[in-house]
């Protein structure tokens, strides 16, 4: 298992913690170097990141230390081709490790196998080594994988959100599981988060108490999620700051598996999407 790198924050104002705003192009020079330093090599992105593609480009200027997954729209009715080749030359390189669909939709519904043979024809093309979706809900991937070959795919999984535990993947497959701290959440348990999940107060308090049983940081607490993910796994991670992934990275290297700690972890599972979904989450 090892870790990815979010790039969200790069291009936006991203997460409901996020104190900082955008990071900046120099913050994101030090990151990327510290993901050079730390062995970090796949970089999560998206068309839809905002400036985020544009600014990573900037930095890159070619390097080939890094593998990039970006995402497309799923609604889209444009040249795929056309919109890859804009990615391309806004990443400043020749050729994506992964293209995905940034929802299930996009191979869901009337148009699924039009859309999917785009993501073959970009293959084909040489423009990708592989080519996926991005979901929310197994039982999306489900319908998907009945009809489609995924080669790589994205899902959410955190302390809270284990739904995807124990999904049976395919070998070979490029696994990303996003969304580890909750965009923030599961890190700042405090008394403005409660006031935002009124309703899910005891829950998160729960997690406060998983953490201090087993004397975990809040840090260490999120990422102990990789006891339950197989290990062929990517963690995507997101950060405003080279000392955010530097205490990622640290707290990463040095987590040891505790069977008491995987043992625990799933008592903390909700299935209450108001909780695990930020897209239901009020502004």
């Amino acid at each position: 298992m090892q870790l990815a790198l979010g790039t969200a924050q790069f291009g936006m104002d991203y997460g409901i913690t996020n104190q900082t705003g955008q990071v900046s192009q120099k913050e994101i020079e030090e990151i990327l170097m510290l993901c050079k330093d730390s062995g970090i090599v796949d970089l999560d992105t998206a068309i839809s990141y905002g400036s985020s593609e544009a600014n990573l480009g900037e930095v890159l200027q070619g390097d080939d230390h890094f593998r990039i997954t970006t995402k497309i729209p799923s609604d889209t009715t444009e040249n795929v081709t056309r919109l890859i080749e804009e990615s391309l030359s806004r990443l400043n390189v020749d050729k994506l490790d992964a293209i995905l669909f940034h929802s299930a939709d996009g191979l869901l519904g009337d148009r699924a196998k039009e859309r999917y043979q785009m993501l073959r024809d970009l293959k084909d093309q040489g423009y990708t080594n592989h080519i996926g979706v991005s979901v929310y809900k197994p039982c999306e991937l489900t319908r998907i994988e009945h009809e489609f070959e995924i080669e790589a795919m994205q899902y959410p999984a955190n302390l809270l959100d284990q739904r995807f535990v124990g999904f049976d993947h395919k070998p070979n497959q490029r696994v990303f599981v996003r969304s580890i701290f909750l965009q923030g959440v599961l890190l700042n348990l405090d008394e403005k988060i409660y006031c935002q999940f009124p309703d899910h107060r005891g829950i998160l308090q729960q997690v406060l108490s998983f953490r201090d049983k087993f004397s975990l940081s809040p840090m260490a607490s999120c990422l102990a999620i990789r006891f339950l993910l197989p290990e062929s796994t990517s963690l995507v991670v997101g950060c405003c700051t080279k000392l955010e992934l530097d205490e990622i990275v640290s707290t990463y290297q040095s987590l040891s598996e505790l069977p008491e700690v995987a043992a625990a972890i799933p008592d903390l599972a909700t299935t209450d999407e108001r909780l695990i979904m930020p897209i239901h989450w009020s502004a």
